[in-house]
């Protein structure tokens, strides 16, 4: 699912729109017979509009590794000196 979210940002197209939503639906739709995954799927479908923003718009990032990159410095002198 997420190279098919990269390539819509690459080029948008309805029907991929589409595809991706229904694909979206149907992996949150699953059951399986672990109680902690179906879980964590109900919390995916909760979240769905957050999570499939990109579709509507392209100039969001389709990961936060910039914004893991800004923290990362103040974690290591936290973990470094024992707190805060």
């Amino acid at each position: 699912m997420y190279q098919d979210l990269k390539a819509y940002k690459n080029q948008p197209k309805d029907e991929q729109n589409t595809e991706i939503k229904a694909r979206f639906e149907e992996l949150c739709q699953t059951q399986t017979d672990f109680e902690f995954l179906n879980q964590a799927l109900k919390r995916l479908q909760k979240n769905k509009e957050e999570l499939l923003l990109v579709l509507e718009r392209l100039e969001l990032p389709l990961h936060n590794n910039l914004s893991e990159r800004d923290i990362r410095d103040y974690v290591k002198k936290r973990k470094v000196s024992g707190s805060s």
